[in-house]
C-alpha cells in the first residue's frame, strides 16, 4: 500500500516536470517567434550609402552589384561608403558576403527622399533581405514609410541608422522588420558613439565615428546569425 502510494507521488512528480518543461519549451519558442523574422531562404546583403570601392583587395572575395542614383558624388560620400561597407564585412565574423548590393544615393554627405526611395525600390526588384542604411536621411516622406512597411512585409530587414544628432528623436519608426540604431533609448539598438575601425580609400585601417558604423555593425551581426540558423532575430 506504502509503496503504491509512493508509485503515484512519484509518478505526479513526474507529471509536473513534463508539463513544466513542455511549457517552458512552448514559452520559449513563443518569445523567440515573436521576436524572429520569418526565415530568410537566401541572405541578400544591400547597402544604401556612398559608392563602394570594390578595387581594394579586402573586397576581392565579394561581388559588388553597384548601381548609381547621383551625378555629383564626392571622394568623401565614397569613402563612407567604402567604409560602411568594410565595417558589415568585418563584424559577420561568421561569415563572409558573398553579394553586396551597393546603391550609390549620397551626395556631400546627404541623400534627397527621392534618390532613396529609388534605391528602395532597385532592392525590391533585387529581392534584397538585409539592408543597410547608414547614411543622414531626410525624414520619411509616407512614399518612403510604405516602401520600407512593404519590404519588410516582403521578409525584409532594414538596419537603419538614426544619425548622430538623432533626426527622428521625436518620431520613432514602428515598422516591425526595421531595426533602428542610435543613442536614444526609444531606438531598438542603443549604441554609444565611440570610434570603429574600418578602411579608407587606400584600403588603409582608419577609424570612424558615428551611428553610421555602428549601424554597419549591427548589420554584420545579422549577417552572422543569419549564416548560424537562417533567420535574423529582432531586438
Amino acid at each position: 500500500m506504502n509503496r503504491n502510494k509512493q508509485y503515484k507521488k512519484y509518478s505526479i512528480y513526474g507529471i509536473l516536470v513534463v508539463l513544466l518543461f513542455t511549457s517552458a519549451v512552448v514559452i520559449t519558442n513563443y518569445v523567440i517567434d515573436k521576436q524572429t523574422l520569418v526565415p530568410m531562404t537566401k541572405l541578400k546583403v544591400g547597402l544604401i550609402d556612398g559608392s563602394v570601392k570594390a578595387s581594394l583587395p579586402q573586397f576581392y572575395d565579394t561581388k559588388v552589384i553597384s548601381k548609381n542614383f547621383v551625378s555629383n558624388a564626392t571622394q568623401v560620400d565614397e569613402e563612407h561608403g567604402t567604409a560602411v561597407a568594410y565595417t558589415i564585412m568585418k563584424h559577420s565574423p561568421l561569415a563572409k558576403v558573398d553579394t553586396l548590393y551597393s546603391a550609390s544615393v549620397m551626395e556631400n554627405g546627404f541623400v534627397s527622399q527621392d534618390k532613396l526611395l529609388q534605391a528602395l525600390n532597385w532592392f525590391e526588384e533585387k529581392h534584397v533581405s538585409l539592408i543597410n542604411i547608414s547614411l543622414n536621411m531626410p525624414r520619411p516622406t509616407k512614399e518612403i514609410k510604405n516602401k520600407l512597411t512593404q519590404l519588410t512585409k516582403n521578409g525584409a530587414v532594414i538596419v537603419l541608422s538614426m544619425g548622430n544628432n538623432n533626426y527622428f528623436k521625436n518620431e520613432p519608426l514602428k515598422i516591425k522588420g526595421v531595426v533602428q540604431v542610435g543613442t536614444q533609448k526609444e531606438y531598438a539598438v542603443v549604441e554609444k558613439i565611440k570610434p570603429i575601425q574600418s578602411i579608407d580609400l587606400s584600403g588603409a585601417k582608419k577609424k570612424y565615428e558615428g551611428i553610421s558604423f555602428n549601424t554597419a555593425r549591427q548589420t554584420g551581426r545579422y549577417v552572422s546569425e543569419w549564416y548560424s540558423y537562417k533567420n535574423i532575430r529582432l531586438p
